[in-house]
């Protein structure tokens, strides 16, 4: 895994058309009492979060959505509480056309206290990350929704590692439906992604194409010292990924908030 740990005399936002920048964030590492974060969020973001029912789930909200308008902004060079959405018909958010000079792409997703924001440029992209917790009916999920090459895979590794086979499924095929843009209305059945075993910190690629429609996506798998599972995918190959994380010792979240908000 190509990991950035960030540092405040290292950071660099230059992001290249060949490249992906894969901020992986806990969000339960930032002060509740941060009210600077209100600041950049639009008057609906501050609806939503207002209609949680656990203080717990809004004040993640306010986390989530303040630090991806944070991100966008240095990328971008607009101001975070400038930032406007553009939404397709299936909901999935990307930069306004008009505010999109630098041809930014991105997509975030979330598991319990983890964030992960992906950014491209010039190149689609989907993510989603997921904290591993057991499920006592993973394969009847797995034979409902996966492929059957995916659950012929899926069974052929050990017992204690199905588990981590069923999320490097599950995230991936997130990854490539949350790429093409169109959520569920697209079969999870109609594609296969390929399975392996991977341990802490390491990641691997692999090519999928779509059955009903003449493209492909190109995918990354990769799993965190946490216990997090997650996945890229682009319409084109990544040449450089690099993931950014955050160590409290080095550079805390709040410093990197106070020093960018």
């Amino acid at each position: 895994m190509n990991k950035q740990i960030i540092s405040p005399d290292q950071l660099s936002f230059s992001l290249g058309e060949d490249e992906a920048h894969i901020w992986i964030i806990d969000l339960d590492k930032i002060s509740s009492e941060n009210l600077k974060l209100k600041e950049a969020l639009s008057e609906e973001e501050l609806l939503r979060a207002s209609k949680f029912h656990f203080k717990k789930d809004e004040i993640r909200f306010i986390n989530s959505r303040s630090l991806l308008r944070i991100l966008l902004s240095i990328y971008s060079g607009i101001s975070p509480e400038k930032i406007k959405f553009s939404f397709n018909q299936f909901g999935k958010p990307e930069l306004n056309e008009a505010q999109n000079q630098n041809k930014i792409n991105f997509n975030l997703s979330h598991s319990q206290n983890m964030l992960c924001v992906a950014f491209t440029k010039n190149n689609l992209i989907g993510t989603d990350c997921e904290i591993i917790k057991p499920i006592k009916n993973y394969l009847a999920i797995a034979e409902r929704h996966f492929s059957v090459y995916e659950v012929e895979q899926l069974k052929s590794f050990p017992g204690i590692q199905q588990i981590q086979g069923f999320y490097t499924i599950w995230t991936s095929k997130e990854a490539i439906i949350k790429l093409i843009g169109t959520g569920l209305h697209f079969p999870l059945q109609d594609f296969s992604v390929q399975l392996e075993q991977i341990e802490n910190d390491e990641n691997y690629s692999f090519k999928t194409d779509f059955k009903d429609e003449n493209a492909k996506a190109i995918v990354e798998v990769f799993l965190t010292q946490n216990n997090l599972f997650g996945a890229i995918a682009t319409r084109d190959r990544m040449y450089k990924i690099i993931y950014h994380l955050f160590d409290e010792k080095v550079y805390p979240i709040e410093r990197f908030l106070a020093d960018y908000l």
